[in-house]
């Protein structure tokens, strides 16, 4: 399965292991645009690793997923006349190496963003891992769990811009829902990584992978069913549900 989206939860991770002033200004260069979702920096802005760290996780941008990678593999490489190459390559494996401290052993990054590419694989079970380590973060669970934030970027064009969550409940202030991070590719995959409270006031990590219909709707059968609201579906004899 293809972890999408999923992928910047990893970058979080593996930033807030290593950055400790996350005010630093961190700068944006040609050979970090690419498309797809949060495309809103341009070449010659700078922006915090805080806000780097927002517009990843709630805008999910794509470009700020390369920014942060290639800063990340600059300073783990501790050599500052690494080429910009050299040090996603850096980044993307400490991504890979953390993935291995969690135990993740069916995953395998190939990018900082969750671009598609033939090599890039998980399971639910590894992501789970994953968002699990994650609610350790503070930091990770504020920007993931805000509907709104004011990013502001300095350099050649200072600005203010006002970003939102992908994930839909969040946005619409569903009770309940604590914070998350979409996938989404263009083939029609579709994954949902979930925090929750339950009625208990317990937390709650939840991930779908490569799902069929509509993501949310999919998920609320999910917690209905872990909350003793829907029956669980019978399983067949031959293990196979139809």
């Amino acid at each position: 399965m293809k972890p999408a989206s999923l992928t910047k939860v990893m970058l979080a991770i593996v930033v807030l292991d290593t950055v400790t002033a996350l005010d630093e200004q961190i700068d944006v260069i040609e050979g970090d645009l690419i498309g797809g979702s949060g495309n809103n920096l341009l070449p010659g802005d700078t922006l915090s690793w805080r806000d780097a760290l927002r517009n990843m996780l709630m805008a999910s941008s794509n470009v700020t997923a390369n920014v942060v990678g290639r800063h990340l593999g600059v300073r783990l490489l501790n050599d500052a006349q690494a080429t910009p190459a050299q040090a996603l390559q850096r980044g993307v494996q400490a991504l890979n190496d953390k993935a291995v401290a969690l135990g993740m052993t069916a995953t395998r990054f190939t990018n900082p963003s969750g671009l598609d590419h033939t090599d890039m694989r998980t399971t639910a079970t590894d992501m789970l891992k994953m968002g699990e380590a994650a609610l350790s973060y503070p930091e990770l669970l504020s920007a993931w769990g805000a509907a709104r934030y004011t990013l502001r970027t300095q350099g050649k064009t200072p600005r203010d811009m006002t970003i939102a969550t992908t994930v839909k409940p969040l946005l619409e202030g569903q009770q309940g829902v604590l914070g998350g991070k979409t996938g989404t590719l263009p083939d029609g995959t579709l994954n949902l990584m979930l925090h929750t409270r339950t009625q208990e006031g317990n937390d709650r990590l939840t991930v779908l992978l490569q799902v069929g219909g509509d993501r949310y709707t999919e998920m609320q059968q999910v917690l209905d069913t872990l909350d003793g609201k829907l029956k669980a579906p019978t399983v067949p004899a031959d293990d196979t549900v139809h």
